[in-house]
């Protein structure tokens, strides 16, 4: 079984900053061992174009270990 959040949310009407990311985890039950609940995926991505000739875009993967990308 395989669950992914989603969420979008904007600063302001000019683009300054948008907030998006997901998570997406495993829960595993089988006979004989104990149940488990992961994370897989866990990434926050933020990004915005505060003027018409610059725009940025930053991705934080946090799963394991986390890294800027």
């Amino acid at each position: 079984m395989a669950v992914a959040v989603l969420g979008c949310g904007c600063v302001s009407a000019q683009n300054l900053l948008q907030v998006h990311g997901y998570v997406q985890g495993r829960f595993t039950d089988q006979p004989g061992t104990p149940d488990r609940l992961e994370i897989r995926r866990a990434r926050l991505i933020l990004s915005g174009e505060p003027l018409a000739a610059f725009s940025y875009r930053f991705q934080v993967d946090a799963a394991k270990e986390p890294y800027l990308m």
